[in-house]
């Protein structure tokens, strides 16, 4: 699978257009609690003649197209989104060998797959940990745009990966790849779908509504594709319940941010970058969107802007969304609030200091304490359980681009923050975790934390001017035989553990954007 990247920086336009916060030309808002999924049609008649008895006004139900499961399409949109990859590197693609075109498939080649199974692949951090979660997003919308569940279409994401993996190329199939495809896609998939929900006002009209469709569709091309071919792309009907979360609060920032790429000094010998970033909190915990997939959930995408040729990682630096899956109301009183659940954690992070990636399901005890009128403190306490993390290697490249070790592992997460009037006034973050690499070279294991401090001065209510300071560092062990293991340059040092510390700091202004 190769890299494509999802155009959804646009969100926080396509339904602000006729107004600022969350009305529609229908009086839509999301005070008004959640809304019926259905509609009508209304067939005005003209005046019935002389002795037969009919209504002027004939009301037929309109059932939208994702009120009800559509398997043959489901699969087909599958199929689809498995073909047009194959096809382009099959019959578009320009290979300077022809025996590297891995879309060369055979019954050999799914014959050998079968026999020899599994194994992690060599491909860059960027088509791992970023490519393959946005197709098996594609994957799980598949289903989730026809009317299946969060977990209904989890099967689909898992199922069209397996596809993929045996079948789709020649290589051996790799389990780094279904993890990244079928799991993670759900967690980045279900984040898209009900951000294209929020985006479309299904009572809109005119250029406003097209607007929304075309954005949506960026988002989400499956879901936008869909609704096209259904014709719901013109039909005014009722919105349905994700398009009415408790919370939707997208938090628009620009900067400049500072890394010591090198880990010695971040004032004398450091990389500084312009950085825009998006932040989006749907929905909270605390007024009761925890019982279903993804009904409050955290999402970030940053782009930064390098300034000098060391800084080879591009202007896509961060993506994640985090979940909740499931939860437990553990106890409420006037004072504080508890609530136990699960969530689904999808990181990728890559700048010129470091780089991570991860899938993790993570039980988090968190806690909303009412301080004051004004003041809460939120916090979390969470175990993670990581399917699988990336994290770089001191000595270890493939030829086909992997400079970096593959593996599960285990992790923590505390977090603490105070807020005020909407803003997160003073945030303190703790992550960490161990990797035990599984790819090969397996002989290895890394250690990773990362610690961040944050404050704003909320200038007005939709803007806040902020500061934040962190270092992120990675202690790694390396076996003697996996350094012996690997073709490396001469006279390469070579040491057992290795410790890198990488200060971080940003300067931003935060804009409420919706």
């Amino acid at each position: 699978m190769r890299n494509c990247t999802p155009l959804f920086l646009i969100i926080f336009v396509a339904r602000t257009i006729s107004a600022q916060g969350l009305s529609s030309p229908a009086g839509h808002s999301m005070k008004d609690g959640l809304q019926q999924y259905s509609g009508s049609i209304s067939l005005a008649g003209s005046e019935p003649e002389p002795g037969i008895s009919l209504a002027s006004e004939i009301e037929i139900p309109y059932e939208p197209h994702e009120a009800r499961k559509h398997f043959g399409l489901a699969v087909a949109e599958v199929a689809i989104l498995e073909f047009i990859p194959w096809a382009l590197a099959k019959w578009i693609r320009t290979w300077e060998d022809p025996a590297d075109n891995w879309a060369n498939v055979s019954p050999e080649t799914w014959w050998n797959n079968l026999n020899k199974g599994w194994e992690y692949d060599g491909d860059n951090f960027l088509t791992n940990l970023y490519s393959h979660p946005y197709h098996g997003a594609l994957f799980f919308n598949s289903a989730r745009v026809n009317g299946y569940s969060y977990w209904e279409s989890l099967p689909f994401s898992l199922g069209g990966s397996f596809i993929w993996e045996y079948f789709g190329e020649t290589f051996r199939p790799s389990m780094n790849d279904w993890v990244a495809t079928g799991v993670t896609g759900s967690f980045f998939g279900e984040g898209l779908y009900r951000l294209s929900v929020l985006m479309t006002d299904n009572t809109a009209t005119g250029s406003e509504r097209v607007w929304q469709e075309v954005g949506a569709a960026l988002v989400n091309p499956v879901r936008g594709f869909t609704r096209l071919i259904t014709g719901e792309t013109a039909r005014t009907f009722p919105n349905p319940p994700e398009y009415s979360p408790s919370i939707f609060r997208p938090l628009l920032s620009a900067g400049v941010r500072r890394l010591d790429a090198d880990g010695d000094d971040l004032v004398k010998d450091a990389v500084t970058q312009a950085v825009v970033g998006l932040d989006m909190n749907y929905g909270s915990i605390f007024k009761g969107d925890y019982k279903t997939p993804f009904s409050a959930f955290h999402a970030n995408i940053t782009i930064a802007f390098p300034n000098r040729e060391q800084d080879s990682t591009g202007l896509f630096n961060r993506a994640s969304f985090e979940g909740v899956l499931y939860g437990w109301k553990l106890s409420k009183d006037a004072g504080a609030t508890h609530i136990l659940t699960i969530r689904g954690v999808y990181d990728y992070v890559a700048n010129p200091a470091f780089e991570f990636g991860q899938t993790a399901v993570s039980p988090e005890l968190n806690s909303l304490y009412q301080l004051s009128d004004s003041w809460q403190l939120q916090v979390g306490l969470g175990v993670r359980f990581i399917l699988m993390g990336g994290t770089p290697s001191d000595y270890y490249v493939d030829v086909e681009g992997r400079n970096y070790d593959l593996g599960p592992g285990t992790g923590s997460r505390v977090a603490l923050t105070f807020l005020s009037d909407g803003w997160d006034i003073i945030s303190i973050l703790y992550n960490g975790g161990w990797i035990w690499t599984q790819s090969e070279p397996s002989r290895s294991k890394h250690n990773f934390h990362l610690g961040l401090v944050g404050v704003k001065y909320p200038i007005s209510t939709r803007l806040a001017l902020g500061l934040d300071l962190g270092v992120y560092w990675r202690e790694s062990l390396y076996k003697e035989s996996y350094y012996d293991s690997i073709e490396r340059a001469p006279n390469q040092p070579y040491q057992s553990y290795v410790s890198r510390r990488n200060p971080i700091a940003r300067l931003h202004l935060s804009y409420v954007a919706w």
